[in-house]
């Protein structure tokens, strides 16, 4: 009884992730958050997620250094793929997709019929990857200087960076309010506001975290294990 009473205790901490990480020295102090772990998906054959993004009726990833593919959110099945050149960042613009491509340096607007390249917008010297769009910019990191840096879609100008929080970044996305950056090495996400200031930080529920999207209050969150947690904050 003992043992199976432990066990119901454990289940619940992984599952339900909650209160705040206290040996953070850049915790703001916040009153206590956590997080609800609402589904988990595997992917058709066991495809990794770098990156993601979610259009509403399915989820799209990208393996490091790969091209898109459209999943089923509720059974990470494969709905189709389109065969780009090799990209390490994906975002949904409302109408069509946009993806880095590592070779070129580029952001590359392109039909998510067919995957027919739309524009391209050729960026600054850096190491780009991960890619969100909220109306009216898109941002992506550099992880030369790990920072997030907005840019404008229609001039292909940079608006501003900011560094990150975080000792590494292997994910992030915006809900239009706030960031949310995933560490991998720290399995932790930072969450800052729109000028890069801390608000609170999470203790990710696996250990291998790979790419973040962001839905309403749902947060997108893939695993090396191939699989992608939706998960719903406090």
């Amino acid at each position: 009884m003992k043992y199976f009473s432990l066990l119901i205790i454990v289940s619940s901490l992984f599952f339900s992730c909650r209160g705040r990480i206290f040996n953070n020295p850049n915790d703001p102090e916040k009153d206590e958050r956590g997080y609800e772990i609402l589904s988990i998906i595997s992917i058709e054959n066991g495809r990794v997620p770098f990156d993601l993004t979610f259009t509403g009726d399915s989820l799209w990833i990208i393996q490091e250094r790969s091209h898109p593919v459209s999943l089923n959110y509720t059974s990470g099945s494969i709905i189709r793929e389109l065969y780009t050149q090799p990209a390490s960042g994906i975002a949904y613009d409302n109408t069509n997709l946009w993806i880095i491509e590592n070779e070129t340096r580029s952001l590359v607007n392109i039909s998510i019929i067919n995957g027919e390249e739309i524009r391209t917008i050729r960026l600054p010297e850096g190491d780009y990857n991960y890619l969100e769009f909220r109306e009216p910019y898109l941002y992506t990191i550099d992880k030369l200087t790990n920072s997030i840096t907005i840019i404008d879609p229609d001039s292909g100008s940079i608006i501003t960076s900011f560094r990150s929080p975080s000792f590494s970044i292997d994910g992030f996305c915006f809900d239009g309010t706030s960031f949310w950056i995933l560490d991998g090495s720290e399995t932790k996400i930072f969450v800052t506001d729109t000028e890069g200031l801390l608000t609170n930080t999470f203790r990710t529920p696996t250990d291998t975290p790979s790419g973040l999207a962001s839905s309403g209050n749902v947060i997108w969150m893939g695993d090396q294990s191939g699989k992608i947690l939706k998960l719903r904050f406090d």
